[in-house]
């Protein structure tokens, strides 16, 4: 169990639980809707602690409306009870392993863009990416991989938009 908001996504609302009532996989919530109504949703147990929810916790669900899909994030109290968005870029694009990547590295005391591989997205949505060494002409891939902490600080580059040669370099680690 984690504490704490996904600084990054803002598409939450936010109800204080006016009714629980336990159920074999979980936990009944209820509040009250915009118009008097009584709206709810269930609370899965999650192991190996399940967030508990009582009267009067916030209920932050992400995602979601009344009306809408099923809510892609929950969180009682801070509490994550579960949190599956898809990681996604500046502009919205979903980033998946594999994704080629332009991202701002520190060079010197400047900055610059950096095309690169998304090899691995951690559990903690930290991506992890091979880089493409391009400060000579010799293109060649960077020595290790980096670890990035904000998806919405780069971008998922068409490769068909690419030089075929960065494209190749890249696929090949």
């Amino acid at each position: 169990m984690s504490y704490g908001y996904p600084h990054y996504d803002t598409n939450w609302k936010e109800y204080t639980i006016e009714k629980v009532t336990e159920e074999d996989s979980g936990w009944l919530v209820q509040w009250g809707g915009s118009w008097g109504g009584n709206w709810g949703i269930l609370v899965p147990k999650t192991k190996p602690y399940p967030v508990i929810p009582r009267v009067g916790n916030t209920l932050r669900l992400y995602g979601s409306d009344p009306y809408g899909p099923p809510p892609y994030g929950m969180f009682v109290e801070g509490h994550k009870v579960f949190y599956n968005k898809p990681i996604a870029d500046k502009v919205g694009r979903e980033i998946k392993v594999g994704d080629l990547v332009m991202y701002a590295r520190s060079v010197g005391q400047s900055v610059g863009l950096k095309l690169g591989k998304v090899t691995n997205i951690t559990p903690n949505n930290n991506i992890q990416v091979i880089g493409l060494d391009d400060r000579y002409t010799n293109f060649e891939l960077e020595e290790k991989v980096v670890t990035l902490q904000y998806p919405d600080r780069m971008i998922v580059m068409d490769r068909a938009s690419l030089p075929a040669h960065y494209v190749e370099l890249l696929d090949s680690y």
